[in-house]
Order: structure tokens, then C-alpha cells, then sequence
């Protein structure tokens, strides 16, 4: 009888097993379904600290978008929108023009386009597509700016999706990406004593880090400015988002958490963050790349 259960049983707990993420059968799919179910569980534009990190962003992007583009009639491409927590302040500031955010998320894009409404921002279109697919289909030179932020880490071809970003801009175009640093990683493992981890995040670029089914990437400012060198792109500058501060379960939130400070001191680390990005942008949460075609 145990010679004829143990099999049984070991389908089952095998089974069981993969349901919960641990071992590494059908990965592609299953770190697909992780990342959607946690884009349903965090909203990014209604979670209490990402509105501190989405202003750091359009800090830097929409001065570089007045530079390059007084008129703001433009085409914009904002991969990996989620809820819309770029795509419908970047609509806002392109008036004369039009943004498109991408997510594989049918859910969040649900939501982009009720707060869109909300917004009334009437320029801002959302599709439901996979980042790597959509980038494909697209044809070359479609855009003037290309947004993707927090999305290359997950993508374990990154370097074929970041030339697909180079081949739909326009000529002279601006994208602005951003990288894991290699920094946060170390701190994440080293935190959560995994060791093997904190070693892997030292020696490469990517890997499964944390376990699970999810391939991720990681950076460091250098590493950054010698990839898209290398996949065409020019002028690239890097800039370090949350470099003394993190949301709920980062390795830096016991420093400063935004939503757990006063608005006056949300400001004033703002502040300093924002003016002390490129001397210390290998320290950030993630590493924001401003790059030109």
C-alpha cells in the first residue's frame, strides 16, 4: 500500500508545490500570474507611497519633456502603465498630443481608464497588451518618448525589448527607463539573511534572486550607460529614484518611509533626494535612465 500511495502522494505535494510558487515547472507562466496578481493587489497611484515616487519621475521627465518639446503635441508610449500612475499626469502635460499606456494587466487597465475619466484627460488611451508583444507589432519610429519604468527588471529579455524601444522612436526622441539597482538588491537579500541571494545580486545581472519563479535584473549606473550605449542610445543620464527611502517591505523604509512622514518632511526628503540623485543614483530604489535615440 505505501509503495502504491507514495507516488500519489508525491504528485500531490508536487502539485501543491508548484501552486504556491516554489518550484520552477511551467515559470513563465506562473511568474506571468504573479506579477498580475500583484499589480491587483497594489495600486499604484492609490498605495499610500508610490504618488512620493511617481513625483520623483515626472521631476525628471517632464523637465526634460519642456526642453525638447515647448509645444507638448507629442506622441508618448508609456509601457508597463499599470493604473495609470504616469500615463494620466504625462496626458495632463501633453495637451496637444497623445499618450498610450500598455499593461498586460486587464484589471489595472480597467482602472487607468476609470481614473483617466476621473481625471479628465481625454488624450490618455490604454491597452491591454504584454510589453515585449506590443513593442514587436509596433512600427519603427511611432514615438517621440517612450516610458518604462519598473518593468525592465521582470522582463528576462530586456536588452531585446529595450532595442524594440529604440527602434519605435523617433529620431532625436527621449525614453526614459528604469533599472533595479544592484544596491537595493544587495540591501533586500543581505536584510532577509539570504545570503546566496545577496551573492548572486554581487556577481550578475540576473537570476532569480529572490527565489520563486520570477527572473529579475539588476544594475548598476555604469552597467546602465554601457547597455544602451551599446543597443544605440546617446546622452544617457542616470538618476537614483528613492535613494534614502522605500514603500512598505523595502530595505530602506526604516530610514524614511514617505507615507509615514508629515507632508512638510515628505518635501524637505524630496527635496533632498531629488538633489542629491546622480551624485548618489547607484543607491536608488531603482535607477532612472534618460536616454535619447
Amino acid at each position: 500500500m505505501k509503495k502504491l500511495l507514495r507516488p500519489l502522494v508525491g504528485k500531490v505535494i508536487s502539485r501543491l508545490i508548484h501552486l504556491c510558487g516554489i518550484i520552477r515547472y511551467g515559470e513563465k507562466d506562473l511568474a506571468k500570474r504573479n506579477i498580475q496578481r500583484t499589480a491587483n493587489i497594489h495600486d499604484m497611484v492609490t498605495s499610500p507611497d508610490e504618488p512620493y515616487y511617481a513625483g520623483q519621475y515626472l521631476h525628471w521627465i517632464l523637465s526634460k519633456l519642456d526642453e525638447q518639446f515647448p509645444d507638448r503635441g507629442i506622441n508618448i508610449l508609456d509601457l508597463g502603465c499599470g493604473q495609470g500612475r504616469l500615463t494620466i499626469p504625462l496626458a495632463a502635460w501633453n495637451r496637444n498630443g497623445r499618450v498610450i499606456g500598455v499593461d498586460f494587466t486587464k484589471e489595472a487597465i480597467e482602472t487607468a481608464r476609470r481614473y483617466s475619466e476621473e481625471k479628465g484627460v481625454p488624450n490618455a488611451e490604454f491597452l491591454v497588451d504584454d510589453a515585449p508583444h506590443f513593442l514587436e507589432k509596433t512600427p519603427s519610429e511611432s514615438y517621440d518618448c517612450v516610458v518604462f519604468t519598473e518593468v525592465v527588471l521582470m522582463l528576462p529579455q530586456y536588452d531585446k525589448a529595450l532595442q524594440h524601444v529604440h527602434r519605435i522612436m523617433k529620431s532625436d526622441g527621449l525614453a526614459f527607463i528604469s533599472f533595479r539597482s544592484k544596491y537595493f538588491n544587495l540591501l533586500h537579500t543581505i536584510r532577509e539573511r539570504n545570503f546566496a541571494g545577496a551573492r548572486l545580486a554581487a556577481t550578475q545581472q540576473t537570476g532569480k534572486v529572490f527565489g520563486g519563479a520570477v527572473t529579475f535584473s539588476w544594475q548598476t549606473t555604469n552597467e546602465v550607460v554601457e547597455l544602451l550605449s551599446r543597443l544605440g542610445y546617446r546622452n544617457t543620464m542616470c538618476r537614483g529614484i528613492g535613494i534614502f527611502s522605500g514603500i512598505e517591505g523595502d530595505p530602506l523604509e526604516t530610514i524614511a518611509r514617505p507615507s509615514l512622514l508629515s507632508e512638510k518632511q515628505q518635501s524637505e526628503l524630496s527635496d533632498l533626494e531629488t538633489q542629491l540623485a546622480e551624485t548618489y543614483a547607484d543607491c536608488g530604489r531603482y535607477i532612472l535612465a534618460m536616454t535619447t535615440k
